[in-house]
């Protein structure tokens, strides 16, 4: 079963931007975390290999018309979507990162470095002006990887 992480530290120390959108993608200062138990909501570091995480971004000020719906338990890639790309749909403006080669979007980023410490190395985000700001969610989930879509 597919759980919705917590994440503890807020995202600004994961993201530095650099010219053209460049961002690098990691929280190598602060840890995600989980509920311990479905009857323990006090909270562990995802084990590596056992969590992912994605970044969506938007230029400064571009709302979040529909934010993450309700989890109800379903295999959708976001809490009340079916897949990334019903969240990009129902949020205009909002993109995955392109990957480092700039081929395509770069998919979930596993908790890969240490418990709750994940690196997903640069990305581009590819409406956002070099110097412009950006806006910008991580999401992050256990269980099976769920690729852009």
């Amino acid at each position: 079963m597919k759980e919705a992480l917590t994440l503890v530290v807020l995202m600004l120390t994961a993201c530095r931007v650099f010219a053209q959108g460049t961002v690098v993608f990691w929280n190598l200062t602060g840890l995600v975390q989980r509920w311990t138990s479905a009857s323990d909501s006090s909270l562990t570091p995802v084990p590596v290999g056992g969590g992912y995480v994605q970044l969506i971004a938007t230029p400064k000020g571009n709302p979040l018309l529909h934010p993450l719906g309700v989890y109800e338990g379903g295999s959708g890639f976001l809490p009340g979507y079916s897949s990334l790309a019903g969240f990009l749909a129902a949020n205009p403006g909002w993109v995955a990162p392109l990957g480092a080669f700039w081929t395509g979007p770069q998919g979930p980023v596993p908790i890969n470095v240490a418990p709750g410490i994940f690196n997903g190395g640069s990305a581009f985000i590819s409406n956002v002006a070099g110097g412009a700001d950006a806006d910008y969610i991580a999401v992050g989930w256990t269980g099976l990887r769920r690729g852009p879509s």
